[in-house]
């Protein structure tokens, strides 16, 4: 049923689509079944249904004007090489929030946001269990009102994984951080929710892709092929969020383009 729904979503749009962005996008509007949903189940549903049920193909390719989705397709290349080591690069991308989901008077923001990120790390079976010799994570961060001792912009990352359970701010072992906390998937969820009384006082927003190597690791000199999708939207349905965000990239110059479908609606941006 799963491969049907993605055999169906690729049919569905135009244009030729990498597997991993494809991927993204079924993880990325799945949902976990009413009946492992509740409170005292969510920390579990995972080990049930992974990332929940896929939504039918055609709603994965509609946007609401109280929302907007965001595809991200690239790679993670080299950066500079420090110590003979290669380094790879951090990727970021600036943007500003929606002005209907931000305090005129405080700069607080609040709203929605859920994230997907698939890659395709090198793999290597000669280390058994730690054949996948990267990790990588995504970071939805806000600016805030001190800046680094270097004087540049301070930004704290304001979202976390989905169904993992509580560790109570305490620091977590590498143990569990592989096996609850998805450290090495190459599949990861994103969720936060802000309410009405905002978060911050800025308006000013980054998304973050970066990676961790295990050790006697190498980055692959091609870059490891990974897809972003963010989803931003108002919790009450009411504000206009879809254009708002598409005139303030438009106004940015960011090279976009939409989805095309055969089913011609409003796409995904």
């Amino acid at each position: 049923m799963v491969s049907k729904t993605l055999a169906s979503l690729d049919d569905k749009i135009e244009n030729e689509v990498p597997l991993h962005v494809l991927r993204a996008l079924m993880v990325h509007h799945s949902e976990q079944p009413e009946c492992l949903a509740k409170p005292r189940l969510k920390e579990l549903s995972r080990q049930f249904v992974g990332f929940g049920v896929p939504v039918a193909s055609s709603e994965m390719l509609v946007t609401d004007d109280h929302s907007i989705t965001m595809v991200f397709d690239s790679q993670l290349t080299i950066g500079q090489t420090k110590g003979g080591t290669a380094k790879p690069k951090i990727l970021r991308f600036p943007f500003s929030w929606p002005k209907s989901l931000v305090d005129p008077l405080t700069g607080a923001c609040f709203g929605y946001a859920r994230m997907t990120l698939v890659y395709l790390p090198p793999l290597d079976r000669r280390y058994g269990s730690e054949f996948v010799r990267i990790n990588m994570d995504a970071k939805l961060q806000q600016r805030q009102p001190v800046d680094t001792k270097e004087g540049k912009p301070s930004f704290n990352s304001v979202i976390n994984q989905c169904y993992l359970p509580k560790t109570a701010e305490q620091p977590a072992y590498e143990k569990e951080l592989i096996k609850q906390g998805l450290k090495w998937w190459p599949t990861k969820k994103y969720e936060k929710t802000i309410s009405s009384t905002g978060l911050g006082t800025s308006s000013e927003w980054r998304l973050e892709v970066e990676c961790s190597m295990r050790a006697e690791a190498y980055f692959p000199s091609e870059g490891v092929p990974f897809a972003l999708i963010v989803t931003i939207s108002d919790p009450e349905k009411e504000k206009p969020i879809f254009q708002e965000l598409r005139r303030d990239l438009q106004a940015q110059s960011v090279n976009m383009a939409d989805i095309r479908t055969s089913i011609r609606v409003r796409s995904q941006t």
